[in-house]
């Protein structure tokens, strides 16, 4: 996260906006590692629609803020 948010500041991003950026990438990552643990740990019970799908959906979607909220 941390090397994440130095690199956007010195792309001459607003540090506040670098670390919100910053966090999504957290956030979102952590999402989409949830969801891999949990096919990898019990494929056959945790890798359906109803428990991987929001993990999937809610991570892609702060990769994709993060991506938006680094480049003001």
């Amino acid at each position: 996260r941390n090397a994440y948010v130095h690199h956007l500041v010195v792309k001459r991003v607003a540090p506040s906006s670098a670390g919100s950026a910053g966090w999504l990438l957290f956030v979102g990552m952590g999402f989409l590692s949830a969801a891999v643990v949990l096919a990898i740990v019990n494929a056959s019970r945790y890798l359906t629609p109803a428990i991987t799908g929001p993990l999937v959906v809610v991570g892609v979607v702060t990769l994709v803020a993060a991506f938006f909220v680094g480049r003001r």
